[in-house]
């Protein structure tokens, strides 16, 4: 399977970032994405050929996937991306490809199929790619493309008050989030035959950098790899499969009383060959903390959103063990970007 600019430039998402930080606070968007490419590739990328790239709406917040991104009808595939946002209610998108023959080697190349969804409400997102191999052994080799990608994500602007701590005086935040799913990869290791996913969630407050707060990656053939090479609680991994719910925190992030911040969270899935990746369940955000600058809870503190939505609940305490891989979503995040940068 060929993958083409699966991750933009690191100039480009420094450009993104800077322009994103640059924006005042908005009331809040929902935003989705769902697409997909199938079949055997004619052409090049100077010919206008098939091109994949991040949607500039997902900068610098996603900065890799699939995506597709023009050239496809040069290229004598199939596939395309369905994109929806709004500002309120509930959005989504979907998107399918195929069935579409894959061609090489002559004889056994699979026909391909495949499917992506996504939705996006204020608190909660879901995502959804899969794809499926039918009447051959082999997806093709070099040349051939079967994936499916979707991706959602809502912004929201919020400003914590409290009448026992001081306006303009410097606080924490903490979030609780809740992901469910599955993702399933069945059969062995053999040539030409994939079957990999790779699921993301990510959360950012304004004027901070992104923050891989989770991530899963499943092939077929291995047992599940998550953030951190650690099995979270509630979640179980097999060859070919991994499954489960849990609640997991964020680090603290620095926010300002009295004064308003976006805050932003995402899921993003994407699927490459015969593989299922389920997050419809998706990720919600289930409770919210506050701090003084001592980092203590404020227990009389309100959090005011743009969306008119109620985030601030009771919130169990974090794990000791989870709040050390929050902290450490900062260092992942940097050394992808590392990582893409050298590559």
């Amino acid at each position: 399977m060929a993958v083409l600019h699966r991750h933009p430039s690191c100039l480009a998402v420094a450009a993104a970032l800077a322009a994103s930080l640059a924006a005042p606070a908005h009331a809040g968007s929902l935003d989705t994405y769902a697409g997909g490419v199938g079949g055997i590739a004619r052409g090049s990328v100077d010919s206008g050929c098939y091109t994949s790239g991040t949607p500039d709406a997902l900068k610098p917040f996603f900065s890799g996937g699939s995506f597709p991104a023009g050239g496809i009808a040069a290229c004598g595939l199939t596939g395309g991306l369905d994109q929806d946002s709004g500002s309120s209610g509930r959005v989504a998108s979907t998107y399918a490809v195929g069935p579409v023959k894959l061609g090489i080697p002559e004889g056994h190349a699979a026909v391909y199929s495949g499917q992506a969804d996504a939705f996006a409400r204020y608190g909660w997102v879901g995502v959804s790619a899969a794809g499926q191999f039918a009447g051959g052994v082999a997806n093709g080799g070099p040349g051939t493309y079967d994936s499916m990608v979707a991706a959602a994500k809502f912004t929201d602007t919020l400003t914590a008050t409290s009448a026992s701590v001081a306006q303009g005086s410097k606080g924490y935040v903490r979030y609780a989030f809740e992901l469910s799913g599955s993702a399933s990869a069945p059969g062995a290791l053999a040539p030409y035959f994939t079957g990999s996913t790779v699921l993301d969630l990510l959360y950012m407050n304004s004027y901070q950098p992104v923050k891989y707060g989770w991530s899963a990656q499943l092939t077929r053939g291995s047992t599940g790899f998550f953030s951190y090479r650690l099995v979270p609680d509630g979640w179980t991994t097999t060859p070919g499969m991994l499954s489960g719910s849990s609640t997991f925190y964020s680090e603290d992030l620095p926010i300002v009383w009295g004064q308003s911040w976006d805050l932003t969270v995402g899921l993003v899935a994407s699927a490459y060959g015969d593989v299922t990746s389920n997050f419809m369940s998706g990720a919600r955000l289930v409770g919210v903390q506050l701090f003084d600058s001592q980092h203590q809870a404020v227990g009389d503190s309100r959090l005011l959103s743009a969306s008119g939505t109620d985030y601030l609940a009771p919130v169990p305490e974090a794990a000791s063990g989870w709040m050390m891989l929050a902290g450490l979503g900062g260092l992942l995040a940097a050394s992808r970007r590392r990582s893409s940068c050298a590559a």
